[in-house]
């Protein structure tokens, strides 16, 4: 991949906490200077040129990390293969926080194993629900309410490719 500044137009949104310094905020979407994994380099808050790592992004001391979502790939689809590399390296690297875990049993399990998911809170029941139309996955815990949601999903879990039908749980 290389640090060599892309031709096209790439855009990430960030989800998570807002950093207290001026670098990510909560939903907002950003301009993708280059992609050189585990990095991305973006124009954040502060308007300068930042690379965040593509898993977990945020501050150094990694209290409060978060998520990028890719919004606007390019043709070649630089983002989705870089995101995926990224990801391969964390998973032998770093522990995912218990969303991430669930996010991946969700996308690369079974559907038996994502109707015996628990909420990492309160171990309570979850549902989730895949909509494919918008790419858009959502978690919620049945009994206390906590949640995770994700737009512009790059894959379609693996549960509702095993027997072609639609199912949420």
């Amino acid at each position: 991949m290389g640090k060599e500044p892309e031709g096209e137009k790439m855009k990430i949104r960030y989800v998570g906490p807002s950093q207290q310094v001026k670098s990510l905020t909560n939903h907002q979407i950003y301009s993708v200077l280059y992609v050189d994994p585990p990095f991305i380099s973006i124009i954040d808050d502060a308007q300068e040129s930042y690379e965040y790592y593509i898993v977990n992004p945020g501050l150094l001391d990694g209290k409060m990390t978060g998520r990028f979502e890719i919004v606007e790939d390019d043709e070649k689809g630089t983002l989705k293969k870089a995101f995926y590399d990224a990801r391969i390296e964390q998973e032998t690297d770093v522990p995912l926080n218990p969303w991430d875990e669930l996010e991946n049993t969700i996308f690369y399990g079974s559907a038996q194993d994502v109707e015996n998911l628990k909420c990492p809170e309160c171990g309570g029941p979850l549902s989730v629900r895949f909509e494919e139309s918008e790419s858009c996955l959502t978690i919620e815990c049945q009994q206390c309410g906590a949640r995770s949601h994700g737009d512009k999903c790059l894959l379609i879990p693996k549960y509702l490719q095993e027997d072609g039908e639609f199912n949420d749980f």
